[in-house]
């Protein structure tokens, strides 16, 4: 290497790490600006790693761009498939809620149900044997690796009672390009706030009050589970997570980017992987719920809303008991939203 390569290079080292000193400096001053009002406990925390099978109880997790990671998992960085390449959750096979992963060690994840033995998986293996398949994720296009023929035909079994016709796909660190779309009805919603194979964002928040209250509306009363969240609080009233723009747990910080539309999912029963008749509690929360009645702008009218989803700020190690921070009010767009902008995608 030339003594003007050598000096360029060390140039452009130089350039990147003021860059990245300058973003998170500015980012932090912008969030100083804001007030901060505690608003409750962090009481669980749930890593999905597989997309609509049970999760992981978590004590400590660290909040990545992606989602919940702990023990090199992140949340939903797994997920059933067709073989035509179309996702598969508990909408369409109600059993798949009631496969339980287990990380054995980091890489390492054991799939145990009743009636099955259990597989268990090197992810490490997986991504050596380096086989890449094509799926959907509601119409966008995913990639992941292949997990083989025994995860193939266990999963198959468990889910169809057949020998194959199902994959389970891994997307470790292949890029999965999956983006939202920009909306004027959620202004803090930003194109990539999406997780590995999640329905949407990569956070999902729920409070204790707003459970309680909807269990107190139905003759059997459902626990979180049904909802299947990452991060639950303790001491919170009923839906005042709708009013928070931003949320501080430790160094990490969330923005509110919308509330969660429920879909027919939340009819399936956690414990037995089988719907609920009358459609519950589903149709109690289209009772209370929906945009219309409830004052919260929403690009559905149907669906009824409960809980939030996050996108993430700035990283940070959250832990079951952390004391929770809410804002009320957003940055100034025209000045601080836009300066922070332009710094987190220097």
């Amino acid at each position: 290497m030339s003594f003007y390569m050598y000096c360029t290079s060390l140039l452009v080292a130089a350039v990147v790490l003021f860059a990245l000193w300058r973003r998170r400096n500015s980012q932090r001053k912008n969030w100083e600006k804001l007030e901060w009002s505690k608003v409750g406990e962090v009481s669980h925390l749930w890593l999905y790693p597989i997309k609509s099978c049970r999760g992981v109880p978590l004590t400590t997790a660290e909040a990545l761009h992606n989602g919940l990671k702990e023990k090199g998992f992140c949340d939903r960085s797994l997920m059933i498939s067709t073989e035509s390449g179309t996702m598969v959750t508990g909408r369409q096979i109600g059993k798949t809620v009631i496969i339980t992963p287990v990380i054995e060690e980091r890489g390492v994840l054991q799939l145990e149900m009743e009636g099955m033995e259990p597989l268990r998986l090197d992810l490490q293996q997986v991504e050596e044997e380096n086989i890449i398949r094509n799926s959907k994720v509601w119409g966008q296009t995913v990639v992941g690796f292949d997990c083989g023929k025994e995860a193939s035909k266990w999963i198959s079994q468990a889910l169809k009672e057949e020998e194959s016709g199902l994959f389970l796909l891994y997307s470790s660190s292949l890029s999965v390009q999956r983006f939202t779309k920009p909306s004027s009805i959620y202004p803090l919603l930003k194109i990539d706030d999406v997780g590995k194979y999640a329905d949407l964002c990569a956070f999902l928040l729920m409070t204790d009050g707003s459970l309680e209250d909807l269990n107190s509306k139905l003759e059997d009363p459902v626990t979180f589970q049904w909802f299947r969240p990452n991060i639950v609080l303790k001491g919170v009233p009923a839906f005042e997570e709708d009013k928070w723009k931003y949320i501080k747990i430790n160094d990490a910080i969330f923005r509110n980017c919308k509330p969660c539309d429920r879909c027919v999912f939340t009819t399936v029963d956690p414990d037995i992987g089988e719907r609920r008749p009358q459609n519950e509690p589903l149709a109690t929360l289209k009772k209370f719920r929906c945009s219309e009645s409830i004052g919260i702008a929403s690009k559905s009218k149907v669906d009824p809303m409960f809980g939030v989803n996050l996108g993430l700020e700035c990283p940070g190690s959250i832990s079951v008991g952390d004391a929770v921070y809410a804002s009320y009010q957003m940055l100034k767009y025209a000045t601080d939203r836009i300066l922070l902008e332009v710094i987190m995608y220097f």
